[in-house]
């Protein structure tokens, strides 16, 4: 009776599995040349749920709906010779409405061009949950890949460029999320598009290992909390990270390298953690602008010409352990009242720093002021940097730091270390980084002609 029972059970389980999953036991390799009778979107119409679709090298039709789970595929023997949907530049040239769809090994080119339609290389519907968009090149398009309102979406590993045009407002984006939870964007390397990679009220996602230049914005943040942005490469484009309006971000390990603009771009950000970043060769390596209750450390701001600009309050935050070095001017500071970059026991290191260092504890024994009247004057009036060795600019400077009521409002550190710490910025370095690399070193050689 207890065996009899056991296999009933067991036979129970195994039938539940058959009515939940009966796609699995018929799923099928299905291969598809361009010489094939049907058009691919005949074997997406004909095939099985589950199904793998495989390509072989050559151009195909573009413009597909992808309505049920499936696999879209290069074959092994494709390797040499690219497998190409050609979108023949009009609308979507893959659209997905299904969940569990993977699109894999694909060359995806020639979108419309018409951004106000949302036209893409890739574009995810709403219902389809748990895309996997990956090692694909994606060349010519409007958008590369708008995923709209759907979850766990993974894009990994791709390629992705646009068409440059005159006015970036002409462009669609790298990679476009709106109302995503739960997605990893991954080692994707994107040029040539508005914004590299731009995600609007997003939950849960992770952006980490891309490689971002010729763009307007980097990663752009909007509305979006609790997300991981960590390890991502941007240089020679206006603005590197701009996080707008988001919350409890964790921003790690990025490097931002030779941007017009800003290399890190806050605005009304708050509660979020800042480590370990890099800024270097842009026209600000910070912009804190109503960024207020985060805890920025171990970072460093280097060769800028300006290290950090407070402006709207930035009120309440932590800065202390970073580096501030070789910056034109370490800080550009607009708020009302001062306050201090230093907690209990740690400070920063400032290259500017004349102070000195009795007890030999590595904690500077002058506090140091990161603005005085003279910057201020002269980021409203350059030409007043012509007259800095003056007796006239060296006697305000004597008065100011002899009667300290006549200071303007300045971040003050009073715990200056001697030392740059080590802030161990190890954002992570393989092939696409050495390739990113070149990207920015020819950046900054034209600059510099």
């Amino acid at each position: 009776m207890t065996l009899l029972k056991i296999n009933n059970l067991s036979y129970i389980k195994v039938l539940f599995l058959f009515i939940l999953f009966p796609f699995t036991l018929h799923a099928e390799v299905i291969s598809v040349s361009p010489d094939s009778e049907k058009t691919l979107q005949e074997f997406i119409n004909e095939a099985n749920e589950n199904d793998v679709i495989e390509l072989s090298s050559g151009i195909y039709r573009g413009n597909v709906r992808v309505d049920k789970p499936v696999s879209l595929r290069a074959s092994s023997s494709s390797e040499q010779k690219a497998v190409i949907l050609d979108g023949a530049g009009k609308g979507r040239v893959i659209e997905i409405f299904s969940s569990s769809v993977s699109i894999k090994g694909l060359k995806i080119i020639n979108s419309g061009d018409e951004v106000g339609k949302m036209d893409a290389c890739v574009y995810v519907h709403k219902e389809a949950a748990h895309v996997r968009i990956q090692d694909n090149v994606l060349e010519k398009c409007a958008f590369g890949i708008w995923v709209n309102g759907s979850a766990d979406i993974q894009i990994t590993k791709n390629v992705i460029s646009g068409v440059k045009r005159k006015y970036p407002s002409d462009m669609g984006n790298g990679i476009n999320l709106w109302q995503v939870s739960d997605s990893l964007i991954r080692e994707n390397r994107i040029s040539s598009v508005r914004d590299g990679i731009f995600l609007t009220v997003t939950k849960g996602s992770i952006v980490r290992n891309n490689y971002v230049h010729d763009v307007r914005f980097g990663v752009h943040y909007m509305y979006n909390d609790d997300n991981i942005i960590i390890s991502n490469h941007v240089c020679n484009s206006s603005v590197g990270l701009a996080m707008m309006y988001s919350k409890r971000l964790k921003i790690n390990n990025n490097i931002t390298i030779n941007n017009k603009q800003h290399g890190v771009l806050f605005r009304s950000i708050y509660d979020s953690k800042v480590k370990n970043n890099l800024a270097s060769g842009n026209a600000r390596g910070f912009f804190l602008n109503d960024a207020s209750f985060n805890q920025i450390t171990e970072n460093q701001v280097e060769n800028n010409e300006i290290g950090v600009h407070v402006t709207a309050g930035s009120n309440d935050n932590k800065v202390y352990d970073n580096n501030f070095v070789a910056n034109q001017v370490q800080v550009m500071y607009a708020t009302r009242y001062s306050q201090d970059w230093n907690i209990e026991s740690k400070g920063n290191y400032w290259s500017d720093y004349l102070g000195w260092d009795f007890d030999q504890n590595n904690i500077g024994d002058r506090i140091y002021y990161a603005s005085n009247r003279i910057d201020q004057l002269a980021f409203r009036y350059p030409q007043i940097k012509l007259l800095a060795q003056s007796p006239v600019i060296q006697l305000f400077q004597f008065i100011e730091s002899r009667f300290p009521v006549a200071r303007p409002a300045s971040v003050i550190d009073r715990l200056p270390y001697m030392k740059p710490v080590n802030v161990g910025y190890n954002a992570e370095r393989n092939e696409l980084y050495n390739e990113w690399t070149m990207h920015c070193e020819a950046g900054i050689k034209n600059k510099n002609d």
